[in-house]
């Protein structure tokens, strides 16, 4: 452990039925648990497993899955986490797995797969970088057939041992060595079966195992400089040192270095460095300088030195691609953006600092200072062709025998050669140029402008006894086409020959028919019994066909027959229009015929028993006029319309007399009313001398039971006049008072 008091033991086992890391701390007291127990799925574990060198992390083969798995581990406390997955497609089964004894390097030995693979040998750079960087860096040391590598191990003496199986299945009795492992690639100077064991039945057998020796993170603490640091620096530039420590427990790191270079700060991965003139004048010549990294620890310091070279210092130059160019149409123009710069681009990615070409176009070019991380220098150029350097002579020709043709060389060009110039020409450098051919032949022409540039050009002249000729022509399938005296139909292919008049070239005309079909086209559609289709501004009831001819671009006719379908036919309909009283009901019982289910929706609302149903009670306090819709799946709508009118009159009836003797009539003395009110605010009774001798409050009207009975208290009263007064309250929320006298007749 880091503590130097103990020893951990990392093992694989089955915990909760899966295979799982486990730590064993191993010390005075003895060995115990500590590690969690982490899950690693699966249960492949043919294979090797050893702690890295500092004795944070843990590596392990898994043979069968040509993998290797690499996690980290906690000295403090022996957990195992973070595990990836390292995998080649090319490897064998990794089988043994050892470290440098800086560190650094780490190998893996690799068994053969069948008769025809070989086993191998591969080292790889643990200090590449990120964990592809690691799997990138891995080189090949040894191969071999007919043989299967197994363990590998780090002696004392600094060297790995390697065992190894034939694939005869017969044990060996030698061993191949690492001479060199701290030295990458083969420098490591890998010797297959060089150590001797002793002879004999058993002990001369070396196939898997070989001795195990404990990690020690303390015994193997190292420091170095990384292969990715800069070796070559520049004048009043800026740096990162990488370097990298192997162990754990160390106290302190301390950097020194030549005058030339300062130190700036540091951290457990980088140091910050400066590289400064020595003397007034930045130095001309080149120079070189040091940095070391040294580690203190209990167990010893640890150094190493980074030797650097200083290139001599050179002022920047500046970027200049020149003007833009114009060249002649054939000619090419060699860019430069000139030495002194440590890196070019440019825009079509090449790195050189010229660029030939021969296109039109901007070509720009970005350059960086050979000692400078600064912003790039960027030039661009336009290079275009001068039209007036492009010759053409016109398109090649086919033409009868002796036909006279005639050429003009372009104003922009002084001067133009015909090969070969032999006749028909009249002249291979003259201004004018005739010919009459009688053979067909081909022409090459050169010309040159006042700026020399050079253009050229091919004339094919072909000779022809009879000029062939063709027509395509079209007409609608239902007529013909009338030509040279000809009624041709259509898709037919017909020959026409006309005979030269004189001299010239027979003609063969072949003209090929082609017949348009009439475009017959159905449009079907589907829509409510109650709608119309607008078909381009047409529109067409349910339940109908029609048929419209256009003509096309071509004049042929198209046909276009509508079909117009209707979905099944539904109605709804309401009683004829009614007058009622206010506060008076109303059924109102729709009539609906339907093959299906409808949605009823009642508008408005108001007053309505329900706005869904097909008979709903109305009793509106104004007059209205209600609507039902009726929607079916398809979404089609009928509907239907009742207006009910409300005579908003008012009618109180309170009678002024009764006779309460039990004979049930006019028994009770009540306000009777039209159904206009609602509710009977108070109901009171006095005698003359205005004792109260009855009264109720809220009820409704026209309910005898809740008037009086003309009894006081159980007792009947006799006949006299007594004085009423009464709240009535309306179905519009009015409110009215009345009073009034009744007789009351024994």
């Amino acid at each position: 452990s880091c503590n130097n008091d103990g020893y951990w033991v990392t093992t694989i086992t089955k915990f909760d039925n899966q295979y799982s890391y486990a730590s064993f701390r191993s010390d005075d007291s003895g060995i115990m648990l500590a590690g969690y127990p982490v899950g690693i799925g699966g249960d492949i574990l043919l294979g090797e497993m050893k702690f890295t060198p500092d004795g944070k992390g843990l590596v392990r083969t898994i043979g069968p899955l040509k993998s290797i798995e690499i996690a980290d581990f906690n000295p403090e406390d022996g957990k195992v986490a973070n595990f990836r997955i390292l995998q080649r497609n090319d490897w064998g089964e990794p089988r043994g797995v050892e470290f440098s004894p800086d560190g650094r390097l780490m190998y893996i030995s690799c068994a053969s797969i069948g008769s025809n693979s070989a086993s191998a040998l591969y080292q790889f750079d643990l200090t590449a970088g990120n964990f592809d960087a690691i799997r990138s860096s891995a080189q090949l040391i040894y191969s071999k057939e007919q043989i299967s590598f197994n363990d590998l191990e780090l002696a004392p003496n600094g060297k790995i041992y390697l065992t190894a199986t034939p694939s005869s299945g017969v044990p060996v009795n030698k061993l191949s060595v690492i001479q060199q492992p701290n030295v990458r690639g083969t420098g490591c100077l890998f010797e297959p079966d060089v150590v001797m064991l002793a002879t004999g039945t058993i002990q001369g057998q070396a196939t898997n195992g070989l001795p195990n020796f404990p990690t020690n993170p303390r015994a193997n603490l190292a420091v170095s400089f990384l292969e990715s640091s800069p070796d070559s620096l520049c004048y009043f530039t800026a740096y990162a040192l990488d370097y990298g420590i192997v162990g754990c427990n160390v106290d302190s790191v301390r950097f020194t270095s030549t005058p030339n270079i300062d130190i700036s700060s540091w951290n457990d991965k980088q140091v910050e460095i400066f590289v400064a003139q020595q003397g007034p004048e930045p130095s001309t010549l080149p120079d070189s300088g040091y940095v070391v990294v040294q580690t203190l620890s209990p167990c010893g310091n640890r150094t190493d030195t980074a030797f650097l070279y200083i290139r001599p210092y050179a002022p920047t130059p500046t970027l200049n691609l020149g003007p833009d160019r114009v060249i002649c149409q054939n000619g090419t123009v060699k860019l430069n953006a000139g030495s002194g710069f440590g890196r070019y681009q440019w825009n079509d990615g090449s790195s050189d600092s010229t660029l030939t070409t021969l296109l039109p176009g901007v070509y720009w070019v970005k350059v960086w200072s050979d000692c400078s991380t600064d912003i790039p220098q960027i030039d661009t150029v336009r290079i275009t062709v001068e039209q007036a350097s492009i010759l053409n002579v016109g398109p090649n020709l086919n033409l009868c025998k002796n036909t006279p043709l005639q050429y003009t060389r372009p104003a922009a060009f002084q001067h133009w050669d015909w090969s070969p110039a032999t006749p028909p020409l009249s002249c291979d450098t003259c201004q004018t140029i005739s010919l009459s051919p009688e053979d067909s032949g081909v022409w090459y022409i050169t010309a040159n402008n006042e700026n020399g540039c050079f253009s050229t050009d091919t004339l094919t002249l072909t000779v022809q006894d009879t000029v062939l000729l063709s027509l395509d022509t079209t007409v609608c399938a239902n007529e013909r086409l009338l030509l040279y005296g000809a009624l041709l139909p259509s898709d037919t292919t017909a020959n026409f020959f006309f005979p030269a008049n004189g001299a010239g070239c027979d003609t063969l005309l072949t003209v090929q028919v082609l017949g348009l079909d009439i475009s017959n086209t159905t449009v079907q559609t589907t829509i409510c019994f109650n709608e119309q289709f607008d078909y381009f501004g047409q529109n067409l009831p349910a339940d109908t066909t029609a048929i419209f001819t256009y003509s096309d671009i071509n004049g042929c006719d198209s046909i276009v027959t509508v079909q117009v379908n209707s979905f099944p036919v539904f109605s709804v309909a309401l009683p004829k229009d009614t007058t009622i009283r206010i506060a008076d009901e109303v059924p109102i019982k729709a009539q609906i015929t339907s093959s299906g289910n409808l949605t009823l929706n009642w508008l408005p609302t108001t007053g309505l028993s329900c706005n869904n149903c097909p008979n709903p009670v109305a009793n509106p306090l104004v007059t209205t006029q209600y609507v039902l819709e009726a929607t079916d799946a398809n979404g089609c709508v009928v509907s239907d319309s009742i207006l009910i009118r409300v005579v908003d009159s008012c009618q109180l009836y309170i009678p002024n007399a009764f006779t309460p003797n039990g004979d049930g009539n006019n028994d009770y003395f009540y306000p009777a009313t039209d159904p206009c009110v609602s509710r009977i605010g108070f109901w009171q009774v006095r005698s003359r001398w205005g004792a109260v001798v009855f009264e109720r409050a809220m009820f409704e009207p026209n309910v005898p039971n809740l008037g009086w009975d003309g009894r006081v208290e159980g007792a009947d009263q006799p006949a006299d006049v007594f004085v009423w007064r009464a709240e009535f309250e309306f179905y519009n929320g009015k409110k009215e008072v009345r009073s009034g006298q009744v007789t009351l007749v024994r």
